[in-house]
């Protein structure tokens, strides 16, 4: 119950500074990882047993997908059309770059995988490297 107590806290405090930190390099990612990976550090014993989160986890899984879809129809067919070159390079260049590095370190990271499993676990999280 502390772990839910201090998850709607710190949505409060954000939506209450969202504004300012609009105008700085921190985002809404990075302040919920930082304040998660805290809570770990903190209270280890209660986030182990996650068993009582998980409508809490359903409700977050679907407004990231909100978020996510939202996001999407915001972008204009003609910004993309002017700018055609950059998403190519991204898609030809970065993304196997991005895919390799992955690879590379879950491989090292998990030396249990294979290079078949370090390579799905590569390209799973390219995608998310931008965000």
């Amino acid at each position: 119950m502390t772990i839910l107590a201090v998850l709607a806290a710190l949505i409060f405090l954000y939506a209450l500074l969202s504004h300012r930190l609009e105008r700085t390099i921190i985002t809404g990612p990075m302040v919920f990882t930082s304040a998660g990976i805290l809570l770990y550090l903190a209270l280890p014993d209660q986030v182990a047993g996650t068993s009582a989160l998980k409508p809490v986890l359903l409700l977050m899984e679907v407004a990231l997908a909100v978020v996510l879809f939202t996001d999407g129809t915001r972008i204009r067919v003609s910004d993309l059309i002017g700018s055609a070159q950059l998403p190519g390079r991204l898609l030809v260049v970065g993304m196997p770059l991005i895919i390799l590095a992955g690879t590379v370190l879950a491989a090292l990271m998990f030396t249990e995988l294979t290079i078949w499993e370090a390579a799905i676990l590569g390209a799973i999280l390219a995608p998310t490297d931008a965000g």
